[in-house]
């Protein structure tokens, strides 16, 4: 009597000697590492891909990745990162890759679906903010100067609000993301989000204005150079969509 029996990954086709004691148990396939229920290739197509979510405690586990997609892809909108649209898009494509082949021990598709949503939103405003400063600015490179650093500035302050729960406060905003706030308590996540000695300055040599919340973006804040002359209004380049 043979004491094994040949049968199939599902998700590498990789064909597998597994010894008989192992039928119907859950197993990992050797070159890809999915993991499914050992039946030899003579069963129905039914057996084959029939879920085992219910032979495992708990029932399907929410994937952490699908999780991460969501929460980066509404983290792009109202700060208009790609930074974070883009590893939302990642996250949210992993997630369903793994849910697809998980064979119901995973769960969240509803999750990495927003996720990408939110994510490929987010990008888009991004880019339409990007074009927008770019045709603001046109070819001048102090002006472009400007849009580096807004950008740089940006970056920061979506970790900020990673890891503080909130972008800061008032006019000196720019000033916590290299001096720790006052008030902090001891396990406060804060860190130098900058790697800067001191804050830059616009090419005309005057400070950066941050506002939040902003005039331009009420739900979250305005950044922006006061212009070559420092009159602001009009002449001012920051994180919105010139003339909106």
């Amino acid at each position: 009597m043979n004491s094994h029996f040949r049968i199939e990954c599902p998700k590498c086709t990789q064909p597998i000697e597994c010894p008989v004691d192992y039928l119907d148990k859950l197993i990992s396939c050797p070159h890809c590492q999915e993991q499914f229920l050992a039946r030899p290739l003579a069963a129905t197509p039914a057996d084959q891909v029939r879920p085992f979510a219910n032979a495992i405690p708990g029932g399907p586990k929410t994937s952490t990745l699908a999780v991460w997609s969501l929460v980066l892809g509404i983290l792009s909108l109202p700060c208009f990162s790609i930074f974070s649209a883009i590893p939302a898009v990642i996250c949210g494509h992993i997630a369903l890759s793994r849910i697809k082949y998980s064979r119901g021990t995973l769960a969240g598709k509803g999750l990495a679906i927003a996720g990408l949503a939110t994510g490929y939103v987010g990008i888009a405003l991004a880019l339409v903010i990007l074009a927008g400063i770019v045709l603001h600015v046109g070819l001048n490179p102090r002006k472009t100067a400007v849009a580096a650093d807004i950008a740089n500035f940006k970056t920061a302050l979506a970790m900020f609000e990673i890891d503080m729960g909130y972008f800061p406060k008032g006019r000196d905003g720019l000033n916590q993301l290299l001096v720790r706030p006052s008030g902090l308590p001891a396990n406060s996540k804060w860190r130098r989000y900058l790697d800067v000695d001191r804050l830059p300055v616009d090419p005309w040599g005057r400070p950066y204005v941050y506002e939040n919340p902003g005039k331009h973006n009420p739900n979250g804040y305005d950044v922006y150079s006061l212009g070559p002359e420092g009159k602001g209004g009009n002449d001012a380049i920051g994180n919105w969509i010139p003339g909106l």
